[in-house]
């Protein structure tokens, strides 16, 4: 995947939880590019993305 960043905007990369166990080990991460400058409400769309509650947690899976 090619990444497009825009100068003057500040960005970091995470690592996030792509394949976790039913008791939350997680087994696979992959990393994602987020601004930290990005306007909040503007929602943000992934294609495939399933969320989970887990207690007061949402946990997103891209």
């Amino acid at each position: 995947m090619k990444i497009k960043y825009e100068p003057g905007r500040r960005y970091e990369r995470v690592r996030v939880p792509a394949v976790m166990a039913p008791d939350r080990v997680v087994h696979k991460y992959q990393e994602v590019v987020v601004a930290l400058d990005a306007d909040q409400s503007r929602p943000v769309s992934v294609k495939g993305t399933t969320l989970y509650k887990v207690d007061n947690e949402t946990i997103a899976f891209f």
